[in-house]
């Protein structure tokens, strides 16, 4: 049994996406286009000077909802997974028929790479080398950075099968 809710719709405009991804409850999005891809927090995103139309697939994400969306002819198809409250009131939803589905445990994914103490940046990050650029991991640094970053996922499966994930959150794994 989903104690989350799905909706889904279809031929969303670029500029009712942008006012989507204003929720507050997302705090971080994994985004795709030909030249890059980023895993990094929201606002840097949002603020970023490639329009969101660039980024043909994205994931913006929280505890409580993840907000996908994927390209298409004429704008966006978009998914929410909700786990508290409702989605955001811009988009008119249908909600996906989940009733088969069972939610999975949160799936711990340790993330590659190396806290940036030298790299000039307001925001804390951990970045991995990879081509042809850096992948940076936003996550917040107190005293001491984390040893290790990882990204918490939930899946969603049908007799055993898994149909979808949601990303939940990126974690600090502590020093030992």
């Amino acid at each position: 049994m989903v104690n989350e809710i799905m909706y889904g719709a279809q031929s969303v405009s670029p500029a009712i996406l942008q006012e989507v991804l204003q929720d507050e409850r997302l705090r971080w999005v994994y985004a795709e286009r030909v030249e890059d891809t980023v895993l990094t927090w929201r606002d840097a995103l949002l603020d970023e000077t490639v329009p969101l139309e660039r980024w043909h697939h994205g994931r913006a994400f929280g505890p409580d909802l993840e907000i996908c969306w994927w390209q298409w002819d004429e704008g966006y198809e978009v998914r929410a997974i909700v786990a508290a409250g409702r989605p955001p009131a811009s988009i008119a939803w249908a909600i996906v028929d989940a009733a088969d589905w069972q939610e999975g445990d949160d799936q711990i994914i340790l993330l590659i790479g190396e806290h940036d103490a030298d790299r000039p940046t307001d925001v804390p990050t951990w970045s991995v080398a990879r081509i042809p650029r850096y992948l940076a991991y936003p996550v917040k640094v107190g005293t001491a950075p984390p040893q290790r970053v990882a990204l918490v996922q939930r899946v969603y499966r049908v007799n055993g099968i898994v149909v979808t994930e949601r990303l939940v959150r990126l974690k600090e794994v502590p020093h030992a």
